[in-house]
């Protein structure tokens, strides 16, 4: 008799011995309960329909009435209701009694001091050039990278050649800003990164980083984009040696022409970093869906088509993403939508928001990718160049306990590459996950168990680790008033302030109005979690701890995690640091996708 889907889900955390299929000893029991989900669930092309007009969504489960897709939606959420808390709303209610009152940017700033005996105090607060820096080390700077030694090294007599005509024809003001040489003097250069650093000698040096959004302002709203938007924006940073900090250097606004430094008057280099925020605000929150949920949810509907919820990489897989079609539809009514915080605040509103993600899914061939891992990406950014990255440190030890406990996991239930060769299951999956075409770097045929070990142990990290980086409790702290918004709400200046100007930063910042939508999102994403829920005990649920043959690597991966909680704790509570945190200590980290 097939299985209801009930029965199915709650199978996942029965006593049933996890077990492998195989081409010699088939299960028909097994293999028509398999295929009998397969003919509920599939990957295909989707919209999202806002506001009555259809925006193209990446491949995934169509939510059909009565369909498999509603059911474990819905059974998702019965568990997600367990989440809702009462402080994010009492915040909000706070927000919207005394923010009509707010008459400077330290008035918003005042309100989280008032406000810690619910929750702490973001980071974000902080607009310093050493905390500007320092987010990009933990929870922003996703996309930062290494500024080669040819790169941006054109002078501004270079720029056009001989043929004026042709340049000004040709070079945008994006492609400017793409190739020009810093603007900094020698000796402004070495007063931020480090004495002897100049302008000829950063990039070998590798101390000169860039975070570039040069094209980005396309996915804002159309509609309000004379209210609220976000400006394409580059920013350049040094490693400074001797003060072990990542400090802004130099950032570039196309739209205007206009260039910003540490040397501008303090409210021009201010309102630049509050540019440079509003935009990477609005990728950060849509690159971690791309790069997270919208990866995984393809790859666990191939899951459930082709794979027994006794299979162990099923099981595993599912442990690590159990929320994410919940999330699907939570996001989808909730945020990318008309009148929701994302609609209301983001330069990008909904419409922006999704239009990016999917650009994202069809055109980001490098980071939207399963061969983008933790190690490539280092590499790629070249982020080891910088030794205080928080998330290049403590992500090397996260990313080593997975692949520890994946590769004995795997060792139980694979004791030859044969047998995994001829597991007819885990290369169904793979042969249907290859068939979906945003899904980079799947392999159309497991034939090593390091191959699936790497695989495996990539889509955990950027489940739990790098999820809660870019999103989470993470969003508290890098989504904060008055600075660090997802718009700007004025248009920027088109020259620089005379010596009898000022600038008033309120008019950039978010409307008093919208205070209390503003901060909610955020507040919701930070929750206590128990002990039960985090990476301390991540597998201690009935489905792999009734697995005698598991006791061992379950017991080596929770001393890796306490190890990791150890040196986490410990460098943490150095008081030298711009900002000390708990927020990537294993205790504090969800073994899934939700928040």
């Amino acid at each position: 008799m097939i299985k209801s889907f009930a029965t199915f889900f709650l199978a996942l955390s029965a006593a049933d011995a996890l077990s492998i299929s195989s081409r010699v000893q088939v299960n028909p029991l097994r293999a028509a309960t398999i295929e009998h989900f397969a003919s509920q669930i599939q990957n295909e092309p989707r919209n999202l329909t806002i506001n009555g007009v259809d925006y193209p969504l990446y491949n995934g489960p169509v939510w059909r009435p009565d369909s498999l897709t509603m059911q474990i939606q819905q059974q998702e959420l019965m568990k997600l209701r367990r989440f809702g808390m009462a402080t994010p709303e009492k915040i909000a209610r706070l927000a919207a009694q005394w923010a009509k009152d707010f008459a400077s940017m330290d008035d918003f700033i005042a309100f989280y001091d008032d406000i810690t005996m619910l929750q702490e105090k973001p980071f974000a607060t902080d607009i310093s050039d050493e905390a500007f820096g320092a987010q990009r080390l933990a929870i922003k700077g996703f996309n930062m990278r290494i500024v080669h030694p040819n790169e941006y090294i054109t002078e501004d007599e270079d720029l056009c050649g001989t043929d004026e005509e042709v340049c000004s024809a040709d070079l945008t003001p994006a492609k400017i800003h793409a190739v020009k040489q810093l603007s900094l003097t020698d000796d402004q250069l070495s007063e931020i990164c480090g004495a002897g650093v100049t302008v000829a000698n950063i990039r070998d040096q590798k101390q000169l980083f860039v975070s570039e959004f040069l094209e980005v302002s396309q996915f804002n709203d159309p509609l309000q984009k004379d209210r609220k938007y976000v400006p394409d924006v580059a920013a350049f940073f040094c490693f400074n040696k001797d003060k072990q900090q990542l400090l802004p250097v130099e950032i570039r606004l196309p739209e205007t022409g206009l260039v910003y430094t540490p040397f501008d008057r303090e409210d021009e280099w201010t309102l630049a970093k509050m540019a440079v925020e509003s935009t990477e605000i609005d990728v950060q929150e849509m690159q971690h869906m791309a790069e997270t949920h919208a990866m995984t949810i393809p790859i666990r509907v191939e899951a459930y088509r082709s794979m027994s919820d006794e299979h162990p990489v099923f099981a595993l897989l599912l442990h690590h993403v159990f929320a994410d079609f919940a999330l699907e539809m939570l996001s989808a009514n909730m945020l990318l939508n008309t009148s929701t915080e994302v609609d209301q605040t983001f330069g990008f509103g909904a419409t922006g928001a999704v239009r990016f993600l999917y650009h994202q899914m069809t055109h980001d061939n490098v980071t939207v990718s399963l061969t983008n891992d933790l190690y490539a990406d280092i590499e790629r950014r070249g982020l080891d160049n910088i030794p205080t990255h928080k998330y290049v440190k403590y992500g090397k030890l996260y990313y080593a306990a997975f692949d520890k406990f994946i590769g004995s996991y795997l060792d139980v239930y694979y004791p030859t590459e044969d047998v995994l060769v001829n597991d007819v299951e885990l290369q169904n999956w793979a042969e249907g996950c290859v068939k979906v075409p945003h899904l980079r770097g799947f392999p159309a045929k497991f034939e090593t168990k390091e191959q699936l070990r790497k695989l495996l142990t990539h889509l955990i990290f950027q489940s739990t680790f790098k999820h809660h980086a870019m999103n989470g409790a993470a969003s508290w702290h890098a989504v904060a008033m008055p600075y660090s918004l997802p718009a700007l709400w004025k248009p920027l200046p088109t020259r620089k302030l005379m010596a009898n100007e000022s600038l008033n930063l309120m008019e950039y910042t978010i409307p008093k109005e919208l205070v209390h939508v503003q901060i909610l999102s955020p507040a919701m994403f930070y929750r206590a979690l128990p002990i039960s829920e985090t990476l301390l005990d991540a597998y201690r649920t009935a489905r792999f701890a009734d697995e005698p043959q598991l006791y061992g690597p379950i017991r080596t991966f929770e001393t890796m995690m306490r190890n990791v909680d150890t040196e986490l704790a410990e460098h943490e509570s150095n008081a030298t640091q711009i900002w000390p945190s708990q927020l990537f200590r294993p205790g504090m980290l969800a073994y899934y996708t939700w928040i």
